[in-house]
C-alpha cells in the first residue's frame, strides 16, 4: 500500500476545441438550466470565449486588476487578493471586483408589444428593457460580446451535464478522477510555474492502481465512483496521452477542466506549404 495517499474523487472534464464551433449552445442551456432566476442575472459559469475578444467579465485575466488565484510568497501559497483583514476592510467597497460595465446591464424584450400593438404599417419591435431600472435602453455589451461579433453517489444520476449533453461539436468528455488530497497544497506551491502542470498529473492517481483503490476506500470513495474512474475518458486524455492542459495554470488553483488545443490551424498552415493527397 502506498504511504501518505489521501485519495478522493472529483469530476473532470476534457474540452476539444478542435471540434467546438462557437455555437454558444453550451452557454445557453447551462444558462437556463442554473441562473434563470432573479439575481443571477450576470451568473454564465459557461461561457464560450474565443481570441481576440476580451472575455467576459471585461478582461478577466488581468490579475494585475482583479487580483485572483494563488501566489507563493516565502514558499507558502497566498490569495493575490490579499490578507484576510485586508479583505474584511473591502467588505462594503471592493476596488478589484468587476462591476456591472464589467459584466453588462441585463435587459429583457418588450415581447407583450408583439400581441397587443394596434394595427400599424410597419412590424412592431420588442425593445431592449433593462432589468435593473425598467427602462428602456441601448445594448452596449453582454457575455461573449466580442465573440459573437467577431456530491454524492446519488447526485445528476449517471448523466451528463447539460453542457456536455447539448453539445453540438461533441467537444466535451466528463468523468472522474482520483486524486491525492494530501498532494494538493505542495503541488500549487511549487516556485516554478511552468513545473505546475506536472504537479497536477502527479496528483492524479491511476485508478486501477490496486493500492490506489484501497486508499479510496478508506476515504470514503464508493464502489460506484471508482468504477466510474475506471472507465473515465477523461483519465485517459490528460494522464495516459497527455492531449491536454488545463487553463491559466500559473493562477494556481489547479483546475480540473482541461483543454485539448485546436489543430486546425496548424494543420491548414502545413497544408498550404506541403501537398497532402486525399486518402
Amino acid at each position: 500500500m502506498l504511504i501518505g495517499l489521501k485519495i478522493k474523487a472529483q469530476v473532470s472534464m476534457v474540452m476539444n476545441l478542435d471540434k467546438c464551433i462557437d455555437c454558444h449552445t453550451c452557454s445557453i442551456t447551462c444558462k437556463n438550466v442554473w441562473t434563470n432566476r432573479a439575481g443571477a442575472e450576470y451568473m454564465y459559469f459557461n461561457n464560450v470565449e474565443t481570441k481576440p475578444g476580451i472575455g467576459y467579465p471585461k478582461n478577466w485575466e488581468d490579475q494585475e486588476r482583479w487580483k485572483g488565484g494563488w501566489k507563493v510568497e516565502n514558499g507558502e501559497l497566498s490569495l493575490r487578493s490579499g490578507s484576510k483583514l485586508g479583505r474584511i476592510l473591502k467588505l462594503f467597497y471592493h476596488p478589484e471586483q468587476p462591476e456591472m460595465d464589467d459584466y453588462y446591464e441585463p435587459w429583457t424584450y418588450d415581447y407583450e408589444t408583439l400581441i397587443s400593438s394596434p394595427r400599424k404599417k410597419h412590424q412592431p419591435v420588442a425593445r431592449p428593457r433593462s432589468l435593473i431600472t425598467q427602462k428602456r435602453m441601448e445594448i452596449k455589451w453582454g457575455p461573449n460580446w466580442g465573440d459573437d461579433l467577431a456530491g454524492g453517489d446519488d447526485a445528476e444520476n449517471g448523466l451528463p451535464s447539460v453542457c456536455t449533453d447539448t453539445c453540438v461539436g461533441r467537444i466535451r468528455y466528463m468523468g472522474v478522477l482520483l486524486y491525492d488530497m494530501d498532494a494538493v497544497c505542495d503541488a500549487a506551491k511549487i516556485s516554478d510555474e511552468k513545473m505546475i502542470v506536472a504537479n497536477m498529473l502527479d496528483i492524479v492517481k491511476d485508478p486501477n492502481d490496486p493500492a490506489v483503490i484501497e486508499s479510496a476506500r478508506q476515504s470514503g470513495v464508493s464502489e460506484m465512483v471508482l468504477k466510474a474512474a475506471q472507465e473515465s475518458p477523461v483519465y485517459q486524455i490528460i494522464k495516459s496521452w497527455k492531449l491536454a492542459l488545463p487553463l491559466h495554470p500559473e493562477y494556481r488553483t489547479l483546475p480540473m477542466v482541461w483543454y485539448i488545443s485546436p489543430l486546425s490551424s496548424i494543420a491548414k498552415n502545413f497544408e498550404d506549404r506541403v501537398y497532402l493527397p486525399k486518402s
